[in-house]
């Protein structure tokens, strides 16, 4: 009976409405009929119905069927309180708000409340549904990019990831992946990047970056910001993101697998650095935790020849 009474157009996830193919005194009177109680033929199959056509508006002109990943959401209920309530407003959660007009600037369509029919409602995720939402925001994302312009300097970036802190992504690992997939994570060069399919790792404070690029390939390894967005998820526990590796690990299982790549400043700034930074620290050289980065550091080709040019090791130079 729907078919012969709607165009077949509206058998998809998701339809452009702009040209009116489906006017909304006819969308309000078919979830009226789906929805009565008195006509159980139709609203017992609601739910297959919903799931099968176009029915869910957006303001954005669009219709999605309930079997759609992009889902209109719903504005918060605290967004219709009147001034009365204003310190209420404030007081149950201004981040639901924001977060709210964040993804609404980002183009994630907006449930067309003119369909007052609250059957309409169960289909589609509230500001609370914390996991609905990110996954309308992934496949927005996977399908349009529309993360793609937002910059670390962007407030935007910490109040979606406090949005998202809220998500099951301890306990899910699809929701912990969909999240990772995500350009709003800070690397050191203050860039913003995905985790997926990268080696995750925390920067320390005052490591040496010379030729960082060359040893940490971005679509391969990145270093997350001491201090960046990535804390608004997970404050201080790296751990479901990364590891923290201290400096003699970043050297070795890193950055002189790569040395040969550096230039001669590069090289040099990196063992200053060693020098510097990580042998004051040895309490003597032969100490059994020491012996290992020691002997690496001894057999690394860093020191060019002056007669060949080719990089050697130190101990070619002594006697």
């Amino acid at each position: 009976l729907i078919e012969d009474n709607f165009p077949l157009d509206l058998k998809q996830k998701n339809v452009d409405n702009s040209d009116g193919l489906l006017n909304m005194e006819t969308l309000k009177n078919m979830w009226k009929c789906i929805s009565s109680e008195k006509d159980i033929l139709f609203s017992k199959h609601q739910k297959s119905i919903v799931k099968s056509w176009a029915f869910l508006p957006a303001t954005n002109q669009h219709l999605y069927s309930a079997s759609s990943e992009i889902l209109p959401i719903m504005k918060p209920d605290n967004m219709h309180m009147n001034v009365v309530n204003a310190f209420y407003v404030r007081a149950l959660d201004t981040g639901l708000i924001e977060t709210f007009h964040i993804l609404n600037r980002l183009g994630i369509p907006v449930l067309d409340t003119t369909i007052t029919n609250p059957a309409v409602t169960k289909y589609c995720p509230k500001m609370t549904d914390y996991d609905l939402v990110l996954s309308v925001l992934f496949h927005m994302h996977d399908q349009y990019r529309v993360l793609d312009n937002l910059s670390t300097s962007n407030s935007d970036v910490n109040m979606l990831l406090s949005y998202l802190s809220r998500t099951n992504y301890r306990h899910d690992p699809q929701i912990k992946d969909m999240i990772k997939a995500l350009p709003l994570f800070e690397s050191i060069q203050w860039q913003l990047t995905v985790l997926t399919g990268k080696k995750v790792y925390l920067w320390p404070l005052g490591f040496c970056s010379a030729g960082y690029n060359k040893w940490a390939p971005s679509d391969t390894v990145v270093f997350l910001h001491p201090q960046g967005s990535w804390k608004r998820l997970c404050g201080n526990d790296f751990s479901f993101l990364g590891l923290q590796l201290n400096g003699k690990d970043i050297y070795s299982h890193i950055i002189f697998p790569q040395f040969n790549k550096l230039n001669a400043d590069e090289r040099r700034q990196h063992l200053l650095y060693i020098k510097d930074n990580i042998y004051p620290h040895f309490k003597f050289i032969g100490s059994p935790d020491q012996i290992p980065f020691v002997t690496i550091l001894k057999e690394l080709k860093c020191l060019e020849s002056p007669v060949t040019a080719q990089l050697l090791p130190v101990n070619s130079f002594s006697d």
